[in-house]
């Protein structure tokens, strides 16, 4: 799923790590701040490899909310956007190092829901969510809400298809999408989304999915990332140049 860089007014950084301890986690390079066009600012970083970056934005440093955006592994990131009339603005870089092949379909809380989906509703994605589902239609009340704006939009059932794009309910939501807008475009040309030979979607961008013999699903597969490459050889310790030769002794004092 890709968003859009997050619009942001004038910065000032605090960065921190979730919580959980990585062997020797390497060390976040700064913040880079710098003034764009008119009265836009940016925010860039070097990620580190294996990192997932959340974003929060604050204009009094007591409440903060989770900007729509998840930034991962290593390379060039950042966020940017607009003053819009706000005299200040906080920005604080939220970063872990748990390991994970796709952050966005990430449950780093373990209550179900996707890393996506709660940064989408401004919620702290690494804080475990109640389970309510009052309606028992399978999905939580709280993204049930998000999405359709009440908890009668869908029933949970595996063949409803709120935005008529082919993509089961379901799986939008579980991929963090919005299952009441048609986000794949003209069908002809959705090339990131197949389906077998019963109609059933098999492959939605980089997730595969698979069914039983009954047509259940059965799992759903992301790729692992590539290995990370191994760090280049040290350089030998430099040798220190000979020392000079110590004077020569008096001889003895003849007796």
């Amino acid at each position: 799923m890709k968003l859009k860089r997050s619009l942001i007014p004038r910065i000032a950084l605090i960065s921190f790590m979730a919580g959980g301890v990585y062997a020797d986690p390497v060390p976040q390079p700064d913040v880079l701040f710098t003034q764009g066009s008119g009265a836009t600012w940016n925010a860039d970083w070097m990620g580190i490899y294996g990192r997932t970056y959340f974003s929060l934005g604050s204009t009094d440093l007591e409440s903060w909310e989770y900007l729509p955006i998840i930034e991962f592994s290593d390379g060039d990131k950042g966020v940017g956007g607009e003053v819009n009339g706000t005299p200040k603005y906080f920005f604080r870089l939220h970063y872990t190092d748990a390991p994970t092949t796709n952050p966005e379909l990430e449950d780093f809380a373990n209550d179900g829901i996707g890393s996506m989906v709660k940064v989408l509703m401004g919620m702290n994605p690494f804080t475990p969510l109640a389970w309510l589902d009052v309606d028992a239609d399978g999905i939580h009340d709280t993204i049930e809400q998000f999405w359709y704006g009440n908890l009668t939009g869908t029933s949970g059932g595996t063949n409803e298809d709120a935005d008529g794009n082919g993509i089961r309910d379901i799986f939008e939501i579980q991929a963090g999408e919005d299952p009441t807008t048609d986000q794949t475009g003209d069908p002809a040309t959705r090339s990131n989304f197949q389906y077998d030979s019963m109609g059933r979607l098999i492959m939605a961008d980089i997730v595969t999915y698979a069914f039983d013999i009954e047509g259940n699903l059965e799992s759903a597969t992301i790729p692992a990332p590539p290995e990370e490459a191994p760090p280049p050889p040290e350089d030998p310790p430099a040798e220190e140049p000979p020392g000079e030769d110590p004077p020569p002794e008096d001889p003895p004092f003849p007796f």
